[in-house]
């Protein structure tokens, strides 16, 4: 009887333990929910809707705010699905057109319309030229090279565009992740039980997302992340699966390019240079192989890997500290290298 009554005991303070543990959890999601911005979700809410002909696309007539601890910007989407100004598809007589293709580095994720490199880079041509430029910034978060094409067959090619800007991210290089729109939010195809309770706390939860934000900032963590991908890099670039990576790559390349240039437009290629891995010597192997595989294609590449390697050697930060994006100054710097590779290559 003993021996009952002590486990009966210990089973009750158990019981008051994890209720205490609960109403604690429960008390610090009201206060933070209350006494905070904090976000959780990386996305607005409807900023994306599911589209038949690309699996997803941006909303249109969307505005939303976008609110993270190193950010907080207001996106507003076109009548059309761009985050521009309205764009007919009748094209003025004395205009050029520039369409860019991409994902959430096109789309000027986490900074101002007005402080992105495409906003940029159209205000720079068009101090220098007499022509009038518009570029028609057509870039979505998470696309690749998949809905890109499927993009321009579909609708881009009706902007009659003279000039093809495609955005290329490593992330990019072979298939892309797969994502959906589940109940105004995008969601990633994830299989498991981890990656569902993620996901799940990453939606409902801003005490998940507070905590995670914060460890994710912590210098202990920067170290942590840096060190694991020095460990990982050179077996992504020596894995065999890279050849199979780059040969899929080839074949989207190929049907793009040849997309754009049956319409007559001229075809570019950005290259976008990763933050966590923009100081390894085998980043440059990886570039090196991409810029010969566009050669063979006679695809001409904007290469912003040296500049940004060159900044990153001088102590400047062209990204956040936390997102993977660029700031202000990377999305300035970007603008002003593709500016002159650019008015180079056209002679505008």
């Amino acid at each position: 009887m003993e021996k009952f009554g002590f486990l009966k005991d210990i089973f009750f303070k158990c019981c008051i333990a994890g209720v205490s543990f609960i109403l604690c959890l429960i008390f610090l999601e009201i206060g933070i929910r209350i006494f905070t911005d904090q976000p959780y979700y990386g996305y607005p809410k409807d900023l994306f809707r599911n589209d038949k002909e690309l699996g997803y696309s941006l909303t249109p007539n969307f505005e939303g705010m976008h609110i993270q601890p190193e950010f907080k910007v207001k996106y507003h989407i076109n009548s059309q699905g761009f985050r521009d100004e309205e764009v007919s598809e009748q094209k003025f007589y004395s205009s050029k057109r520039i369409l860019l293709l991409g994902d959430s580095v096109a789309f000027g994720l986490c900074v101002r319309m007005n402080q992105s490199w495409a906003y940029l880079l159209e205000k720079k041509i068009n101090e220098k030229t007499k022509n009038r430029y518009i570029i028609i910034n057509t870039g979505v978060p998470g696309y690749g090279q998949e809905e890109e094409i499927k993009f321009f067959k579909t609708r881009g090619k009706k902007l009659n565009p003279d000039i093809v800007l495609t955005q290329f991210c490593w992330n990019d290089l072979g298939h892309n992740i797969l994502y959906s729109v589940q109940n105004g939010y995008l969601s990633a195809f994830r299989e498991g039980t981890v990656s569902k309770v993620k996901i799940f706390l990453n939606l409902h939860s801003r005490l998940y997302t507070f905590i995670v934000l914060r460890i994710k900032s912590s210098k202990w963590w920067q170290r942590k992340r840096r060190d694991r991908r020095l460990l990982l890099a050179p077996q992504f670039v020596t894995d065999s699966r890279i050849e199979e990576r780059f040969k899929i790559t080839e074949n989207y390349l190929i049907e793009l390019d040849k997309e754009i240039k049956s319409t007559g437009a001229k075809h570019y290629i950005v290259l976008i240079p990763d933050k966590d891995f923009i100081n390894l010597k085998r980043m440059e192997y990886l570039t090196a192989a991409f810029l010969e595989l566009c050669k063979k294609l006679d695809i001409s590449v904007i290469n912003l890997y040296p500049e940004f390697k060159s900044h990153f050697e001088k102590g400047e930060n062209l990204y956040f500290k936390i997102d993977p994006h660029w700031n202000e100054e990377g999305n300035r710097v970007a603008a002003d290298v593709i500016y002159r590779k650019l008015i180079n290559k056209l002679k505008i």
